[in-house]
């Protein structure tokens, strides 16, 4: 049997076929649109990190003893050379007055030993003319200058004595006046860790020692940051950026890079990141600033002025290539162009769009999918904003005067 039935059916899925593609064909793909445009834009790096004064000295005792009396507070304002600390001194003004009696008995042998070599050396020269005259023997001529020879070694070794006493001597007064700690610059206790009648510590190789107090220039400040390697390359001394502060959420401080470590530190474990650290010179008013306040910060690395933009998420790859949608007559066109410099909003456009031509922006969805070729209707109007100069204000209308 014949399936003629099948032909109406097949001319039915057909005339199906050919009516969903005569709509797709038809159908407009909605997108979001902007205007290419010109405007100034700067690229910058993010980092965090920490308040710190430009100069920060840590305060620590020489010498190990009792602390017998502190001359300064936290907060207090201290100047080179004022009184910080003073230690027991009892056990060192010992030491110096033994180092000096040991010295002064130095001293005494060393005349001694001086006057005993005055006479070997005259008895030495009388008995070497004795002898050449033959007026003595051999044996009395060896004699005088073995003494001689003896008194000079000996009248040496008391010499070095002395020398080494003296050493003693200045080791003891040093330490001596190691008991008594002055300020060795200006600034500000920022921090005492120690109380009177603590047991002050000398550092070693193994345990740093007792940090007394610490005290710091709070007229300069500076902020210490992290910045992750893969930013740091775009980083030189010189470069503008500005400061916010955790404290001071409302205020925003200028800033200057002013140092780029030349070695990363790791962290993460397994996953090890590095970072570099880097100083920024605050430059504003820096009175409501604390040592170790918590600080964010952006570095310009790089401005450029009235150039082409277009938002940052209308660029896509396709084959490699970085491209826009612009919008030609309700339909998509795909242009390659160069991109340069981008902030968090904006990339730079160097090559391949005019001003004022219409870039599709959105959605994502669509920015995956679009062809060239693809009928797209707006579903924003965008506004084709007439650019300032560089620095002017726009000038507000004024208000309209009321009726009546």
């Amino acid at each position: 049997m014949k399936k003629w039935w099948l032909i109406p059916v097949v001319i039915v899925v057909l005339l199906l076929v050919l009516s969903v593609m005569r709509s797709a064909k038809g159908k407009r793909i909605p997108v979001m649109v902007d205007i290419v445009k010109r405007a100034d834009i700067s690229e910058k790096v993010s980092a965090f990190g920490s308040i710190q004064p430009k100069e920060e000295v840590n305060i620590s005792a020489n010498v190990s003893a009792r602390i017998v009396h502190l001359y300064v507070d936290e907060g207090d304002t201290v100047s080179f050379g004022d009184t910080l600390v003073q230690l027991d001194k009892k056990r060192f003004d010992a030491i110096y007055e033994q180092a000096e009696a040991s010295l002064r008995s130095a001293r005494a042998q060393a005349r001694q030993a001086e006057a005993t070599l005055r006479k070997a050396d005259d008895e030495f020269a009388r008995a070497e003319t004795l002898y050449q005259k033959k007026l003595i023997s051999y044996d009395d001529y060896l004699e005088a200058k073995t003494s001689f020879e003896i008194a000079e070694a000996q009248y040496q070794s008391a010499s070095e004595q002395v020398s080494r006493a003296q050493g003693q001597v200045d080791e003891a007064l040093e330490n001596l006046n190691e008991t008594t700690i002055l300020s060795p610059t200006d600034g500000v206790v920022v921090a005492l860790n120690a109380k009177e009648g603590e047991i002050v510590l000398v550092g070693t190789m193994n345990n740093p020692g007792t940090v007394i107090m610490r005290i710091a220039d709070l007229s300069s400040m500076e902020a210490k940051l992290e910045v992750d390697e893969s930013d740091v390359v775009d980083l030189a001394p010189g470069q503008s950026a500005s400061v916010t502060v955790d404290a001071l959420p409302d205020v925003t401080l200028s800033a200057r890079l002013i140092q780029v470590a030349n070695y990363a530190t790791t962290s993460g474990g397994q996953e090890q990141v590095a970072n570099f650290e880097v100083l920024l010179a605050i430059m504003d008013d820096i009175s409501k600033l604390r040592p170790g306040m918590s600080c964010s910060a952006e570095i310009t690395t790089r401005e450029k002025s009235n150039v082409l933009v277009v938002p940052i998420q209308s660029v896509v790859y396709r084959e490699g290539k970085e491209v826009l949608f612009v919008v030609e007559k309700g339909v998509a066109r795909e242009k390659p162009v160069k991109t340069g410099i981008a902030d968090n909003v904006n990339i730079e456009i160097e090559s391949g769009i005019e001003e004022g031509e219409t870039v599709i922006t959105g959605s994502y969805k669509v920015l995956r999918t679009i062809q060239d070729g693809d009928k797209v209707f707006p579903q924003n109007s965008p506004k084709r904003g007439k650019r300032l100069p560089h620095g002017a204000k726009a000038k507000l209308r004024p208000p309209m005067p009321r009726k009546g």
